[in-house]
């Protein structure tokens, strides 16, 4: 888990560690504050927003929470404050915003693999592979490419046999 912070000192919030984080984080991505003063007497929530006009607030457990994976999806700036409400849910306090960019993730244009626990992964990114590599054959040598079962008696184990001889 990858954990972003955050130090708010009356009205200014600063951001403490990476310059960047991953698209398509799901509750991985936390955030934590420290506060001081006047901060410490309220209800303290993180606000979130892409577009600086719509945000999602995020009331904070143990000063801590998940940054919502919607605001996740794809690469752009992150703007982080943090607002204060007293019992009556007045606002009583607001930051200025920190902001994070967001990278493209691994996964952005691959789509999701098998869980990674069930050995299917590498059949995954093996077929991946696989098909790209009959297609790139196919491009090359024609339609006649036969895929042979049964590999020449030197292939080593593992070893993909094509049998272009009649191609």
């Amino acid at each position: 888990m990858e954990i972003l912070e955050f130090d708010v000192q009356e009205q200014e919030i600063f951001r403490i560690g990476p310059d960047y984080v991953a698209s398509n984080s799901v509750q991985f991505l936390k955030c934590r504050f420290t506060f001081a003063g006047d901060w410490l007497n309220l209800r303290r929530y993180a606000s979130f927003t892409t577009d600086l006009t719509t945000a999602v607030q995020v009331l904070l457990e143990g000063d801590e929470c998940f940054v919502p994976s919607s605001l996740l999806a794809t690469p752009t700036t992150l703007y982080i404050a943090a607002i204060g409400f007293d019992e009556a849910h007045n606002i009583q306090a607001t930051t200025g915003y920190a902001h994070i960019e967001i990278h493209l993730g691994a996964l952005a244009n691959v789509g999701e693999p098998p869980p990674p626990d069930t050995g299917e992964e590498r059949n995954y990114y093996t077929k991946v592979e696989t098909d790209a590599l009959i297609s790139n054959l196919i491009a090359e040598v024609g339609s006649g490419i036969k895929i042979g079962t049964t590999p020449p008696e030197d292939a080593s184990e593992g070893t993909m046999y094509f049998d272009l001889s009649n191609a």
